[in-house]
C-alpha cells in the first residue's frame, strides 16, 4: 500500500467556538497552501471534521514543509482503508506484514466516529487477534515494538504507524497585527514566539543589513502576509513609530529586549517605547538567559 495523504491535527483550534474554529481551521489551510505554493509543491486540502488531510505524492518533503507551519500540533503520513472489516484487516495485514515477526510485540490504538456496527474495542480485539494468528506477534499495550493508529471516519478508515510533532500554537494571522522592532538577529526570535501565537507581524527594521536577513528567515517559517519597513535609530525613530502603528492598526509592540546583560538598559528601552504609544509593549524574551537564548535561536534557526 502507498501512503498519499496526511493526517494533520491542530491543538487549541479544536476548543474555540464553532464560527472561530472554522475561521482558524480555514486560515490554516491558506497558511498550509501558500507554503507549499512557496516550495512548488501542488497538494490539494480537505477539512474533514476537525481533521486537515492533505494529498501529496511527496510525502517525505511534505512533512519537512509541515514541520515549520505555525498551528500545526502533529502530522501522521497515512494510509486510506475502508470501514469494512473484512477490507480493514487486510489492508493491515499487508502493513504489518514487513514489521512483525514472533518476537516483534504491537498494539493497536483504534480510533472511531460515525455509526458502525462495532465498537474501537471490537475492531482492537478481531484484527488483533488476526495479526497474532498470522505473525505469532505478542501483544504489548504498554510498551510495544510497534504501534498501529486506526482511525475509523465513518465508511473510510485511517492507518498510521508515526505522529510526527509540528511547531504547535495557533495559525498565522488569526490574532492581531503587531509591530516588532528589528534591531538585531536574536529579536527576530521575539517575533517568531508572537507568530507562533498567532500574530500578524509588521516588521521595523532599523538596518538595512538586516534585510535579506529577516526575509530567509519568514521564508523559512513559511509567513508570507506580513510588511517590512526601513527605519533608521535616530531622533525621529519613535515618531516614525507611532505613525506606522496608526497605519498598519497594531494592537501591540514587540521588541527583543533582555535583562540578562543589562537590567536598567532594558527597562529603559521599555520605558521609552511606551512614552511614544499608548500600545501595550510585548517582551517575550526579557526572562530568558544567555544559555536559554541561544539554545532558542538555534532551534528555530537564528543565528547570532
Amino acid at each position: 500500500m502507498k501512503q498519499s495523504q496526511i493526517l494533520i491535527r491542530y491543538g487549541e483550534i479544536g476548543l474555540k467556538a464553532e464560527n472561530t474554529r472554522r475561521r482558524f481551521s480555514n486560515q490554516l489551510k491558506k497558511n498550509i497552501k501558500q507554503a507549499f505554493s512557496q516550495e512548488r509543491m501542488p497538494v490539494k486540502i480537505v477539512i474533514k471534521r476537525g481533521r486537515l488531510f492533505l494529498h501529496t505524492n511527496q510525502i517525505a518533503k511534505a512533512s519537512k514543509v509541515l514541520q515549520k507551519i505555525f498551528g500545526i500540533v502533529s502530522f501522521s503520513p497515512v494510509w486510506e482503508s475502508s470501514a469494512n472489516l473484512s477490507i480493514l484487516t487486510r489492508d493491515v495485514i499487508q502493513i504489518m506484514g514487513t514489521r512483525l515477526t514472533s518476537e516483534t510485540s504491537f498494539a493497536l490504538r483504534v480510533r472511531r466516529s460515525g455509526t458502525h456496527e462495532y465498537t474501537s474495542q471490537d475492531v482492537a480485539v478481531l484484527v488483533g487477534q488476526v495479526l497474532c494468528d498470522r505473525f505469532s506477534s505478542p501483544v504489548d499495550l504498554e510498551d510495544p515494538a510497534v504501534e498501529l493508529f486506526i482511525e475509523i471516519r465513518d465508511h473510510q478508515a485511517f492507518l498510521f504507524i508515526e505522529k510526527i510533532k509540528g511547531v504547535g500554537g495557533m495559525p498565522y494571522a488569526t490574532q492581531g497585527t503587531v509591530c516588532s522592532i528589528i534591531e538585531k538577529p536574536i529579536d527576530l526570535l521575539a517575533s517568531w514566539f508572537l507568530m507562533k501565537r498567532g500574530c500578524k507581524i509588521h516588521m521595523i527594521m532599523t538596518t538595512d543589513s538586516l534585510s535579506s536577513y529577516t526575509k530567509e528567515f519568514l521564508n523559512t517559517w513559511y509567513v508570507q502576509d506580513t510588511s517590512k519597513i526601513l527605519f533608521k535609530k535616530n531622533a525621529s525613530f519613535q515618531q516614525k513609530l507611532n505613525q506606522e502603528i496608526n497605519i498598519f492598526n497594531c494592537n501591540a509592540v514587540c521588541t527583543g529586549v533582555t535583562c540578562f546583560k543589562n537590567e536598567k538598559m532594558c527597562l529603559k528601552t521599555i520605558k521609552k517605547i511606551k512614552k511614544s504609544c499608548s500600545l501595550p509593549v510585548l517582551t517575550p524574551l526579557i526572562s530568558m538567559n544567555e544559555k536559554d537564548l541561544e539554545k532558542r535561536a538555534k532551534q528555530v534557526g537564528i543565528k547570532q
